[in-house]
């Protein structure tokens, strides 16, 4: 039995502290986002606090940290160790989420975006009747197989300028961000070169339709021209995300 009220203690705990800290990482986030662009004397005192926050409790150990709210915060005999727990390990994990939406907020953009562009090829391509709709869908497919490879680069750029940039190495930052961008253009031009050329063989592997190629194969290639642009955008975005910017990483996403 003691077993079992030590896991139940342990899952109300998580639950309760991953809740709390889902909130303060979210207000914090948006509080440290705003403070970039906003001249709010408000806003600015609150994003100094959050700073301070954010500094404090991952700079200290969290022993610590219960050890201070468990003794000088909740001074009663009678408290429920639960919401001792819930509480500390909210407040401690409410930093890390804060930085982790702060600098995942241009991701959650960029996918947002794309996800809701398909939705909307699908809906303009509704009054078409269904050759369209499966084109558009096909070519959904084919192009976010490319996108995916062009992110990757992006991504794979992203520890790199971090790295570097928190090292005061400037000059390695703009030595790798104009290589990501020189390498990425011409390797998705190579692919978006190769889709453009072979796109009704492309479209044809899906479904074996005339109407469905014809109009497959003219959407695919004008989704290949706009492709070799592609690293542009994601390396600027993973730049400026990586090094702290977020305001301008969600512009560009």
């Amino acid at each position: 039995m003691a077993y079992l009220s030590g896991l139940k203690m342990t899952l109300l705990i998580s639950l309760f502290a991953v809740i709390i800290g889902i909130i303060i990482g979210i207000v914090i986030a948006v509080i440290r986002v705003t403070a970039r662009t906003s001249k709010l004397r408000i806003v600015k005192i609150l994003n100094g606090i959050a700073k301070v926050y954010i500094t404090v409790i991952r700079g200290t150990p969290m022993i610590v940290q219960i050890m201070i709210i468990y003794n000088l915060v909740f001074t009663s005999p009678n408290t429920n160790p639960v919401v001792v727990g819930a509480v500390c390990c909210g407040i401690n994990s409410g930093a890390y989420v804060a930085e982790i939406f702060r600098g995942g907020i241009p991701s959650l953009a960029r996918q947002g975006l794309n996800s809701v562009s398909t939705m909307v090829l699908n809906i303009q391509a509704k009054p078409f009747l269904d050759p369209a709709i499966a084109a558009m869908g096909y070519v959904g497919r084919t192009s976010s197989l490319i996108f995916s490879v062009g992110l990757g680069i992006g991504q794979g750029f992203q520890p790199v300028a971090a790295f570097n940039y928190g090292a005061k190495k400037y000059s390695r930052v703009k030595k790798s961000a104009y290589f990501t961008t020189i390498f990425g253009a011409a390797f998705m031009a190579v692919i978006s070169a190769c889709c453009f050329a072979l796109a009704p063989q492309i479209i044809s592997l899906f479904r074996d339709e005339a109407e469905v190629i014809r109009i497959g194969s003219e959407a695919l290639r004008i989704q290949c021209v706009f492709l070799i642009f592609l690293p542009v955008s994601v390396v600027a975005t993973m730049l400026f995300q990586s090094i702290g910017k977020s305001v301008p990483a969600l512009i560009l996403s």
